[in-house]
């Protein structure tokens, strides 16, 4: 079954520390106070390691922690945990799903854009391949189902298509295209690292070639 534990650091580099940046969603509701970061003070600091501001406070109460601008700051290691699995891993009980490739890549999709606009990206993926899925259970259960039915690598691809239509489309793709594909390429060799077996056909390393490729691809034509 999936495990959460190897993507953890990934992750964590990935989204790197304190952010104030005006091209993010989150810029429009930062912490309500001023952060002084590596000597720098401002009161626009909206995300911590991957995590906004509005998602901390949204989890403090259900998570058992106090949304504070300092913890915020902080953001130890244990609450950042508990916020990636509580508030991503766990609504979509990826520890039930068969594939790591599958269950990665539904809370990498989650992780940018939260747990419903995920699910409906999801959704749209699915009646593409003909499938009717509406629920979280439903989904993972026939991603896990097209995964042994044309193997990761098909679906890994397809997934992978999918995704980056959907971030072309994004208002904001002209500013942040370019670091999506870029920490998409970096999942990508991760997962080819660590996924030594793969379900219904095709290696971890024709998996990840194939996305690989597509992501030289797309940058030649939209970066």
């Amino acid at each position: 079954m999936a495990d959460y534990k190897p993507i953890v650091a990934l992750f964590l580099e990935k989204e790197g520390g304190m952010s104030r940046a005006k091209t993010a969603k989150a810029s429009a509701n930062p912490a309500p106070c001023k952060i002084t970061v590596k000597g720098s003070t401002h009161s626009d600091w909206h995300t911590n390691k991957g995590v906004t501001w509005t998602t901390f406070k949204q989890l403090a109460p259900q998570l058992g922690y106090k949304a504070d601008c300092q913890l915020f700051a902080d953001m130890p290691h244990d609450i950042w945990l508990k916020i990636f699995r509580h508030g991503y891993w766990t609504p979509w009980d990826l520890d039930k799903v068969r594939s790591n490739l599958v269950a990665w890549t539904v809370v990498w999709w989650s992780w940018g854009s939260g747990i419903g606009g995920a699910q409906k990206s999801l959704v749209k993926f699915l009646k593409k391949q003909g499938i009717e899925a509406d629920s979280k259970t439903e989904i993972t259960q026939a991603l896990d189902t097209l995964a042994a039915r044309m193997g990761e690598a098909r679906l890994f691809d397809l997934m992978t298509e999918h995704r980056l239509a959907f971030y072309r489309s994004l208002d904001s793709a002209p500013a942040n295209y370019k670091g999506w594909s870029n920490a998409y390429a970096k999942f990508a060799e991760f997962a080819k690292s660590h996924t030594t077996t793969s379900t219904g056909g095709g290696s971890s390393a024709g998996i990840l070639a194939g996305a690989l490729t597509l992501f030289a691809i797309v940058k030649r034509l939209f970066l």
